[in-house]
């Protein structure tokens, strides 16, 4: 079971610090699944964020429908804020290679990043179980 939003917040605020992103502002929201759709086309994730660079600002989205990942879900989307300034330089860089390889390359450096943000943020719950940081119940 998804513990409430305050509860939610407080792990978050546990994870930045392991997670050495303290200096971001983060909350979490939690959403149905028709939200979750709104928020992002195609699939209906498990969660999502949306990222606010310039002010370090993110807001995670838990899918409330889909609660027996909730935990790994807040991870990823955690892991997202970590390797948030990769994407950045790749955007940037992007802009000197020629046009025509733009969307190939840029589909590749995506797929790979969304890959090992998964297997990272696998690990880290290893490393990190719920456990640590509310009781088995709510889990």
């Amino acid at each position: 079971m998804i513990p409430d939003k305050v509860k939610l917040e407080e792990i978050i605020r546990s994870l930045q610090v392991i997670m050495r992103i303290r200096d971001w502002d983060i909350d979490a929201e939690i959403v149905n699944q028709n939200e979750m759709k709104g928020l992002r086309r195609g699939e209906t994730p498990q969660g999502t964020n949306h990222i606010t660079r310039v002010l370090k600002r993110c807001t995670i989205y838990i899918n409330k429908d889909d609660t027996e990942n909730w935990y790994q879900t807040l991870c990823h989307e955690l892991m997202h804020v970590v390797t948030d300034l990769i994407l950045w330089q790749e955007s940037h860089l992007y802009q000197f290679l020629p046009k025509a390889h733009r969307e190939a390359l840029d589909e590749t450096f995506m797929t790979a990043l969304e890959q090992s943000v998964d297997e990272l943020s696998k690990m880290f719950v290893y490393l990190y179980p719920v456990t640590n940081f509310i009781k088995e119940e709510t889990k």
